[in-house]
């Protein structure tokens, strides 16, 4: 998982940097790190003709960010993010079980349009995007049969949201970055037992996104 993410780092940081000089002479690029919030809405899915409630619990982000303002009012950014284990409870005929821990990695790729302020001190932005999720889960032992295990598949999906740049200092090479996002993703999760027939279900991940940073710009 960490050799793709930084074999996409190496290709699509070139990317954005080539692309700055061919929209403005003057454009920003910076780098960040960034902590928050993810949260999740939740599924009803069907197995076996009865109705299982899945819940995850919120999870922690800690992340970093490639950010290229290509003009006052456009930016490219990158970032990659850790979301730390969410507990995936099925409720189910009144009974719930922890099925284990649900891990992801986001990689997204975001195009915001901003509305610069006070002579571009205070930067509010509005944008959306997608990206690839870098998703494993970690069974319970204690609640399923033994030697069974749960698989879940890389995920693709997209998003839209908001937030504000706000620099600090006069030459503006450091700002606080305040974003928030709702990703629409989900991913397949195949659940199997010894000598059983493999169960796979859609689940849908979405949910709300935010986090908070700070950024330091190399021009």
């Amino acid at each position: 998982m960490l050799k793709k993410i930084i074999v996409m780092f190496v290709f699509v940081i070139p990317f954005i940097l080539s692309s700055s000089s061919l929209f403005a002479e003057d454009a920003k690029f910076g780098v960040g790190v960034r902590v928050g919030m993810k949260t999740f809405t939740g599924d009803d899915i069907i197995i076996d003709g009865e109705s299982n409630d899945i819940d995850f619990d919120s999870s922690l982000v800690v992340g970093g960010s490639a950010t290229c303002f290509l003009t006052d009012y456009f930016s490219l950014e990158l970032s990659a993010d850790y979301m730390t284990k969410s507990d995936m409870d099925v409720t189910a005929g009144g009974e719930t079980i922890n099925m284990g821990e649900l891990t992801s990695v986001p990689l997204l790729l975001t195009a915001r349009f901003h509305m610069p302020i006070m002579d571009g001190v205070i930067s509010p932005y509005i944008g959306g995007g997608g990206g690839v999720f870098f998703n494993s889960f970690d069974i319970n032992t204690t609640t399923v049969p033994p030697g069974a295990n749960m698989e879940v598949d890389t995920s693709w999906g997209g998003h839209v949201g908001g937030g504000v740049e706000i620099f600090l200092g006069k030459e503006k090479r450091a700002s606080l970055n305040l974003d928030a996002k709702y990703i629409w993703t989900a991913a397949d999760f195949t659940f199997s037992t010894p000598g059983g027939i493999p169960d796979t279900n859609c689940i849908d991940l979405s949910g709300f996104y935010g986090v908070i940073g700070v950024k330091f710009f190399l021009n």
